[in-house]
């Protein structure tokens, strides 16, 4: 037989934030890098 090892919660969470941030970080750095590249695509308002 197998042994039933029960994971808590917590870690589940914990990994889902590190993981998030991961993540998160060179998304959020590659749109602005795709922003800046297509900036003059845009009407300037100033």
């Amino acid at each position: 037989m197998k042994p039933v090892i029960k994971e808590s919660g917590g870690f589940i969470f914990a990994l889902a934030t590190v993981v998030g941030v991961l993540v998160e970080v060179p998304v959020m750095l590659a749109l602005v890098a795709i922003a800046n590249r297509t900036r003059h695509l845009f009407k300037n308002s100033e």
